[in-house]
C-alpha cells in the first residue's frame, strides 16, 4: 500500500528589507510579509526608527583548531588592489594568501606573548608596495607581499601557475620563498619563461606540495633595525616606530624612530645629521610606554594612555 507524504508547512519567512514594519498585535499569520514581529531574529532599530537586518560576520577561510587567541592583525594592500590580511597568534604570523583563498603560515618561531605593530611603506620607485612589522622583540620584518600559487617541482626548480611572470607579480630576483611554512632559497625567476624559481634549496620536490599550495617572498629580516611594536607609515617614503625598547634605555619605550626618506629599512643617521636621515624622538612625559602613533596635518600624533603629543 502507498502511503502519501505531507510536505511540512513552512512557519517562516526570510526577509532582507522590514518594509511593513513591527507588528506584535496581529496573528502571525494576518501578518504581512516584510513586518518583524515577536520573535523576529537578527534584527534591530536603528536611529531614525527603521527596522533593518542586523548586519553578521562570516569566518575568512578556515577556522584554525588552535586554542591560542589571536593578539594582533595587520593589512597590506597591495598597489594592484588586493588586500592581505595579518594575524598573529602564538610564535606564528599568518597572512590570508589571495589566491589559496586561505591562511598560510608567513612566520613561525617568533617570540610568543607580545603584540605586533604593522605599517605600510609605498614607494613609487618600488613594483610592489611593502609593509614594516615588528613586536619589540624579534628582529624588524619587511615584506613585499609577493604571492603566487604552486604548480611543479624539480629537485632544484619550483614552477608556479598562471602566466603573469614572477617578476611582474613582484618577486625579487634572488632571496628566499616560503611554501606552505617551510622557507626555500632562490638564486633566480627567469626559468620557464619567468614562472619558475631556479637554484632552490633545499630541495622542494618531495614535499607534498598541491596545485593548492600556496607560495610567498619571505620577509626580510632586519635585526640591526629598531625593535619596536607600533608602527606608523609617513610622508616622503619614512616608517615611524614607535614603543621601542633599547637596551638600558631610561625612557622606557618613549622613544621614536624614524627612518630615512624613501627607505623604510634605513634608520641610520650622518653626522652631522642631513635632512633625509633617520631620527631619534625621546619623549618620557607621563612615563608610559607609546600606545599609537597616528598621521595628522604633516606631522605625527603620539599616544600614551595619559597623555598625546603632536
Amino acid at each position: 500500500m502507498t502511503m502519501a507524504t505531507r510536505k511540512p508547512q513552512q512557519d517562516f519567512v526570510m526577509t532582507d528589507n522590514f518594509i511593513a514594519g513591527f507588528h506584535d498585535k496581529l496573528q502571525k499569520d494576518e501578518t504581512p510579509v516584510g513586518a518583524a514581529i515577536v520573535g523576529s531574529q537578527n534584527f534591530a532599530l536603528d536611529d531614525d526608527g527603521k527596522w533593518f537586518t542586523r548586519p553578521g560576520s562570516a569566518y575568512l577561510g578556515t577556522v584554525s583548531s588552535s586554542t591560542t587567541a589571536t593578539t594582533s592583525a595587520g593589512k597590506l594592500v597591495r598597489r594592484d588592489g588586493v588586500e592581505i590580511p595579518m594575524v598573529n597568534y602564538g610564535t606564528i604570523i599568518k597572512i590570508y594568501h589571495n589566491l589559496k583563498a586561505d591562511w598560510m603560515d608567513l612566520l613561525t618561531g617568533l617570540t610568543t606573548g607580545y603584540s605586533w605593530g604593522f605599517g605600510e611603506s609605498d614607494l613609487s620607485s618600488d613594483n610592489m608596495n611593502s609593509i614594516a612589522f615588528g613586536n619589540g622583540q624579534d628582529s624588524f620584518e619587511y615584506w613585499n607581499g609577493a604571492t603566487a600559487l604552486f604548480s611543479a617541482a624539480t629537485a632544484t626548480t619550483v614552477t608556479i601557475q598562471g602566466t603573469t611572470t614572477l617578476a611582474n607579480r613582484g618577486f625579487t630576483a634572488t632571496g628566499s620563498i616560503v611554501i606552505e611554512a617551510t622557507s626555500y632559497t632562490y638564486t633566480g625567476i627567469a626559468g620557464a619563461g619567468g614562472l619558475q624559481f631556479t637554484g632552490v634549496s633545499p630541495d622542494p620536490s618531495g614535499s607534498g606540495y598541491t596545485t593548492s599550495s600556496g607560495i610567498a617572498q619571505a620577509p626580510v629580516a632586519y635585526a640591526g633595525n629598531p625593535k619596536g611594536s607600533v608602527f606608523c607609515p609617513a610622508q616622503n617614503g619614512r616608517v615611524i616606530i614607535g614603543n621601542v625598547r633599547p637596551s638600558g634605555s631610561i625612557y622606557g619605550g618613549g622613544q621614536i624612530y624614524g627612518s630615512k626618506n624613501a627607505n623604510a629599512t634605513d634608520y641610520t643617521q650622518s653626522s652631522p645629521r642631513l635632512a633625509n636621515d633617520g631620527f631619534i624622538i625621546n619623549y618620557s612625559e607621563s612615563g608610559d610606554t607609546i600606545q599609537g602613533l597616528a598621521q595628522f596635518e604633516g606631522g605625527i600624533i603620539l599616544f600614551k594612555r595619559f597623555a598625546a603629543s603632536k
